[in-house]
């Protein structure tokens, strides 16, 4: 290799490492500090688009004004969405509490179940009776009580904080709605002028392909997650599961994550059920896994294709660096951020 080919190699290095850098950068900053006060107008500017249509079709079939048909047409929105979040949780909620309430009954069955285990234990490593089973059952119980004292509190003791919630809800809901009646009418004259400024031109390459490429795994994984709930929900009610909803929503989200997967809850479930002699819940279980895996498989790659470009340890790491500067939240923005970081390289290098 000449000296000056080294030289440019030297510099394209340092280049792509300052891209990097600053894209790096430059995203913390903008998740960390900007995300939290632009994400009601980011959800209003989505919100726009789909209700734009709607406030169009009425103004040409019954003559409103556009303002007044957004207005009618985000108000039925969020009555739908609001009506299934509301009949949802509070399937879901109830659920909750009646699996919390039945802790004690499954510790029971668990300390049964273990306690013919330890004795095969103590018999094949040689201790004395009951070695095993108390070092099992001091763990046990400093785990079902961790669950005892910090859920069951949450849930029924947290009044102020749930209202407190409600109220940032309810302010969110109301600003993004009044963003969406005022943006519509005014959509396509601010649309033209961003267009015209520098700052399109010079990002539009990049955020263009970054909400081609994120609006391709949103709408992915959402599908993904839609269809394995269903199946899920089957088969929990199948096998006769009183938290049938709870679970299925609950491994279909967390399906959804690389680093679980339905695997993680399922297989287990179905060891489980087939040391209690439940085998037709177990072959269920493990045919549940099989379906998951199955429309994962299949829809993937036919609805995202390569347009992430992701490797699934790389998502990974990134759901890791995610959790530790953003807490639970990271587990989506994470992911999110290498996607924008892998976008803006790919477009500048």
């Amino acid at each position: 290799m000449g000296e000056e080919s080294r030289e440019a190699l030297i510099k394209r290095f340092k280049y792509i490492v300052l891209v990097i850098a600053l894209a790096t950068g430059g995203i913390y900053l903008v998740f960390r500090f900007m995300l939290p006060f632009l994400f009601p107008f980011i959800v209003a500017y989505l919100l726009a688009r789909i209700v734009k249509p709607v406030a169009i079709f009425l103004r040409k079939r019954f003559h409103l004004p556009l303002i007044l048909g957004s207005t009618i047409a985000i108000v039925f929105l969020f009555a739908l969405i609001g009506s299934i979040v509301y009949f949802l949780g509070r399937a879901l909620f109830g659920q909750l509490i009646s699996f919390i309430q039945d802790i004690p009954i499954y510790q029971n069955v668990i300390y049964a179940k273990l306690a013919k285990i330890c004795c095969c234990m103590d018999k094949m490593l040689g201790y004395s009776a009951g070695s095993v089973q108390t070092v099992v059952w001091d763990n046990i119980n400093q785990g079902f009580m961790v669950v005892q004292e910090n859920l069951m509190p949450f849930i029924t003791t947290q009044t102020m904080t749930v209202v407190t919630k409600v109220l940032e809800i309810g302010t969110f809901v109301l600003i993004v709605a009044i963003s969406v009646i005022n943006l519509v009418p005014d959509f396509d004259s601010i649309s033209e002028r961003y267009r015209k400024t520098v700052i399109y031109q010079v990002i539009h390459p990049i955020t263009g392909k970054l909400a081609s490429v994120g609006y391709a795994y949103v709408k992915t994984q959402s599908i993904i997650m839609s269809v394995n709930a269903v199946i899920l929900f089957a088969g929990f009610l199948i096998i006769k599961n009183k938290y049938a909803l709870l679970a299925a929503i609950g491994i279909a989200f967390m399906d959804a994550f690389p680093i679980i997967g339905s695997g993680l809850f399922l297989i287990p479930w179905a060891i489980i059920s087939l040391l209690s002699k439940k085998v037709f819940v177990a072959a269920m279980l493990i045919s549940l896994y099989g379906l998951c895996e199955l429309v994962r498989q299949l829809l993937e790659p036919r609805l995202l294709g390569n347009r992430l470009g992701i490797k699934p340890i790389f998502s990974i790491m990134a759901m890791y660096v995610g959790v530790d500067l953003f807490g639970v939240v990271g587990f989506l923005l994470g992911p999110l951020a290498l996607v924008i970081l892998r976008t803006i390289v790919s477009e500048c290098v």
